[in-house]
């Protein structure tokens, strides 16, 4: 499969690959919407202005973990299908051996990092033990939360549930296949509205759950199934830009009327956590169809995606420094806009060493596993 670049310069165009190899998957377009999603987390974790714009900023950041999620659910479900579909199987070890090859090299060297950083200043930078511990093993949102972890990778408990999700998706691909992950899918859904109404009183700490999350990844499976194997329809720019207004707006909704449980947020009902995390899932599920088949990139966003991992590992570090080097940066839009762009650009430039000169080499190792191409030809 080829891809057709006009120019050179990374600002430009690139165009969508045509689908002549069934070997190879790759949609730049949800690189572009990988960054959007780091760009809602970081919003959500900077300062905050109290007054509309703080309103608006707020509803797109409160569900950029959620869209994470949803192209996790859609991306590894549509791979292993495909696998299924052409060799008959899923070669479960090597599934495995490329999400820890992805995952692994930079959330422990992040680990570490931290650790290092906490036994040189363990007031300002320090770190959970028991939380390391814990989130060597990918379990840690099921004993603590995101603010008991540490200073620098309290976020990081979002990767325990990515790696739930791996430890189940591929069998139920291998012996299920789509009607399994169908059913799994519905299940996934059922579960999670249980689980809201069971547990409800538990208020912001829901959103560390693992069947609470696991919404927006059967959100992204159920893409893949309607999806795979299927021509993606042609959709003018206008229709493009209602759908993603119209998904902006689900996510209004969902933060202004319900509520999806974080920031310590407490008081609220069941019914407010399912338009909360309702709205959240229709609001990701409309804006990924407003994005998925565009038929041009900027090459600038496809990279930001790819260096997308990077960006979330780091940007809290990041967002420290640029709160310190702000003059003003609290309490007005100008100040929070500030931070943010100079967070933005540091994490970018943090990001980018970190693709090239520690993730790179793991991911030309993770060539030899793979079945299913999913990297630009």
């Amino acid at each position: 499969m080829e891809t057709t670049v006009v120019r050179e310069s990374p600002i430009e165009i690139a165009e969508v690959p045509s689908a002549k190899a069934e070997s190879r998957f790759y949609r730049p377009e949800l690189d572009a919407l990988r960054f959007f999603a780091f760009f809602s987390v970081l919003i959500h974790h900077g300062p905050h202005a109290d007054n509309f714009f703080l309103s608006l900023t707020k509803a797109v950041g409160d569900y950029g973990l959620s869209m994470f999620f949803l192209l996790s659910g859609y991306l590894i479900t549509e791979l292993l299908l495909r696998e299924h579909q052409q060799t008959g199987t899923v070669v479960w070890m090597k599934f495995f051996i490329r999400r820890a090859l992805r995952i692994w090299p930079l959330y422990f060297a992040a680990l570490a990092i931290a650790v290092a950083l906490a036994l040189i200043a363990p007031q300002q930078l320090w770190v959970s033990w028991f939380g390391i511990a814990t989130m060597s093993v990918f379990c840690t949102n099921w004993v603590l939360i995101g603010p008991q972890l540490g200073v620098l990778i309290g976020h990081l408990w979002s990767i325990s549930v990515e790696e739930q999700f791996y430890l189940i998706w591929a069998p139920i691909i291998k012996f299920g296949g789509k009607r399994l992950v169908l059913i799994t899918s519905l299940i996934f859904f059922a579960v999670a509205g249980v689980w809201l109404a069971a547990f409800s009183a538990q208020g912001w700490r829901l959103w560390f759950q693992t069947p609470v999350e696991f919404l927006f990844f059967a959100a992204g499976a159920l893409i893949a199934l309607q999806t795979s194997g299927k021509p993606l329809r042609a959709m003018s720019a206008a229709t493009r830009g209602t759908l993603f207004l119209a998904g902006l707006v689900a996510l209004y909704a969902g933060s202004a009327i319900g509520c999806i449980g974080i920031d310590h947020v407490e008081g609220f009902s069941a019914a407010q956590l399912f338009v909360g995390y309702g709205c959240g899932a229709v609001g990701c599920g409309t804006i990924f169809f407003a994005a998925l088949g565009m038929p041009s990139v900027p090459r600038l966003l496809i990279y930001l995606g790819k260096i997308s991992y990077g960006l979330y590992v780091f940007h809290i570090a990041m967002l420290k420094i640029a709160t310190q080097v702000v003059p003003g940066s609290k309490g007005s839009a100008l100040g929070m806009m500030s931070v943010d762009a100079v967070a933005l650009i540091l994490s970018i430039a943090v990001a980018h060493v970190s693709y090239q000169y520690l993730e790179s080499p793991f991911l030309r190792l993770k060539e030899r596993f793979t079945v299913i191409q999913s990297r630009p030809a």
